[in-house]
């Protein structure tokens, strides 16, 4: 089950008797009848809702009522002769009209309207953008302004639906286009590029998501879940180890004591077998937060895969002395005190008994003492997980090499 997104509040409401004009306009009607795609009819409605009819010329004129008809590509036309005519090509009313034309083409649900322009919802975004920059007397501005966050807030809502509706391809389009619409107005919508990030990841689109989450981290919003999950993206859905670790390193330098950035890079150097590197990341981890047994565990099974026999054990303690029924450190250490006594053992057999009786004899004893210690280490890793398997055959193996009949019995019937 995933987890649910919030409705977002609207963060402008139109006054009463507009919305009520708006519900009785022809054209809102109309497509109300013909659209047949949510998202597509929301986006390209938004948009259109509050045409002003301001004064108009020739061309602009044209592209008005073309555009209220919703013939967009006739409608473009007229309006890109507008922006090319010396009259009319600094004129922001021509802009007001070409972004509300071009952004309703994005949103149309007829393929031929939505790819007649390439891109038309940048291009509209850029239009409004210029219009903005030309209206010095402000004739078009506060209705670009207005409209920009419902229309946000009209996609946010979407997506928040189509999210929890588990259509994640669908709520990942709403919320990049409510970001892009906030562009207008050079501003970034932190929630909806999240949003988005979150979405495309949850669709399989890995790599729009990883482009989300980028712009989500250099925005700083919910920056350390960001770069987390871009790494884990990398490595577990796009098979780069290399990518995951290089985000990692790139927000440690501004991050360098972040406790989930070390621990995320540290699972990559153990699953790559870089244990000197695992080694160094614990050991800064754990200056970060010396209480915490499961760091101290994850170190001592880095320095015993090293070898490092000694260092290993003061942290497998470490972590047992932190958390007495720690089973996976418990075990580990008995395991690790055990592997000593068997290399013993070996060393032992490979040698002539008549040329090498005394140091056999030496290195047979050293090797027992080293089993009476795992004995008493994996008892207690038993006595934390009865019902593990890899400890009872351990002491299985111990109880006979150590002629404890009795308890090799007992042991023997729990298999």
């Amino acid at each position: 089950m995933s987890t649910k997104m919030k409705t977002v509040m609207p963060k402008t409401m139109l006054p009463t008797t507009k919305i009520m004009m708006l519900l009785r306009s022809k054209l809102l009607i109309l497509k109300l009848k013909n659209y047949k795609n949510m998202k597509l009819l929301a986006f390209s409605t938004a948009i259109l809702l509050s045409v002003a009819a301001f004064g108009q010329k020739s061309a602009q004129v044209t592209a008005y009522n073309y555009m209220k008809d919703a013939e967009f590509t006739k409608a473009y036309d007229m309006i890109k002769k507008a922006s090319e005519h010396e009259k009319t090509a600094n004129d922001p009313k021509t802009y007001y009209y070409m972004g509300q034309i071009l952004m309703a083409m994005a949103g149309s649900q007829d393929v031929e309207q939505r790819t007649y322009v390439e891109d038309p919802l940048q291009k509209g975004v850029a239009a409004w953008k210029k219009c903005l920059k030309l209206d010095t007397k402000e004739k078009y501005s506060d209705d670009i302004k207005m409209k920009i966050p419902q229309t946000e807030n009209m996609l946010l809502n979407m997506g928040v639906k189509m999210y929890n509706e588990e259509k994640f391809a669908e709520a990942y389009e709403l919320f990049k286009t409510a970001n892009i619409m906030a562009s207008v107005l050079d501003q970034s919508d932190s929630l909806a590029i999240f949003n988005a990030a979150v979405s495309a990841e949850k669709a399989g689109q890995f790599e729009d998501a990883i482009e989300m989450y980028k712009l989500s981290s250099e925005i700083q919003y919910q920056t350390q879940s960001s770069i987390l999950s871009m790494a884990k993206i990398y490595k577990e859905n796009l098979n780069d180890t290399a990518a995951a670790l290089n985000t990692l390193k790139e927000a440690r330098t501004a991050y360098p004591n972040d406790q989930g950035l070390i621990i995320e890079e540290l699972n990559i150097y153990l699953q790559g077998r870089k244990f000197q590197e695992a080694a160094d990341n614990l050991e800064l981890a754990i200056k970060n937060d010396p209480e915490n047994a499961i760091l101290h565990y994850a170190l001592g099974s880095a320095y015993d895969n090293m070898g490092n026999i000694e260092k290993a054990k003061v942290s497998y303690k470490k972590a047992l002395e932190l958390k007495p029924d720690y089973f996976d450190a418990a075990y580990n250490y008995g395991a690790m005190v055990y592997n000593q006594g068997v290399e013993l053992t070996k060393q032992a057999n490979e040698l002539d008994y008549r040329t090498k009786g005394k140091q056999i004899d030496a290195l047979n004893a050293k090797a027992n003492e080293k089993f009476k210690e795992a004995v008493v280490l994996l008892e207690n890793a038993h006595n934390i997980d009865p019902e593990d398997k890899s400890t009872i055959s351990s002491l299985t193996q111990l109880y006979v090499r150590l002629k404890m009949n009795d308890k090799y019995k007992e042991m023997k019937a729990k298999l």
